[in-house]
């Protein structure tokens, strides 16, 4: 295959060089006779485990948009939490968020006053739920790229516990909807199929 060489002698041009034969094209290693090696149990375990974290983030990405749309849980969570995720995420206006555009600043104002002329008992959520739209706007972020990139069940966990949910109940629950396969009992360590007595 055609190698470029980078830097030092020859530097510019192109060398073949043979193609390394001890993995696949996906990057499996390869056996003496070249067939792909088995996936180990444990990376068939980090796979399955993987798609658990990221029915895990769905299912709480769910939640949040759901208390976007309709707010339900803010109402419960302290003020003092309240401000401690603003200060921490920053929170972009409503405007920029609900309304999903750009206003001038003296347009601000008028949310300012309405805001402000809030009254009753549903007063204490409106704020609520006016200073963490934006926070929950940044989570719904970093779940989605989490599940792209990294899928850590950490990040979901964090947001249940702040909502008072039960994380591990739901983990729990996914972990029965995802099992493990039975044919893995199976299979020795290294993925070979284990040999009957």
């Amino acid at each position: 295959m055609p190698a470029l060489i980078i830097e030092g002698g020859g530097q510019g041009t192109v060398v073949w060089k043979k193609k390394n034969a001890e993995t696949n094209r996906q990057g499996r290693p390869l056996d003496e006779n070249g067939n792909a090696l088995p996936k180990t149990l444990d990376e068939r375990r980090q796979a399955l485990e993987k798609r658990r974290t990221i029915r895990f983030i769905d299912r709480v990405t769910e939640i949040l948009e759901k208390e976007v749309e309709k707010p339900d849980l803010v109402g419960k969570i302290p003020s003092m939490e309240i401000y401690a995720a603003v200060l921490t995420w920053g929170a972009e206006s409503w405007n920029m968020v609900k309304k999903a555009g750009f206003r001038k600043r003296a347009e601000r104002w008028k949310d300012y006053h309405l805001l402000m002329n809030s009254a009753g008992d549903e007063s204490r959520m409106v704020f609520q739920f006016r200073m963490l739209l934006g926070v929950m706007e940044h989570w719904k972020q970093e779940l989605h790229e989490s599940k792209l990139y990294d899928p850590d069940p950490s990040l979901p966990g964090h947001i249940c516990d702040y909502f008072g949910l039960d994380g591990k109940s739901m983990r729990a629950e996914i972990r029965k909807q995802i099992p493990e396969p039975k044919a893995w009992a199976g299979l020795n360590e290294d993925g070979t199929p284990k040999r009957k007595k």
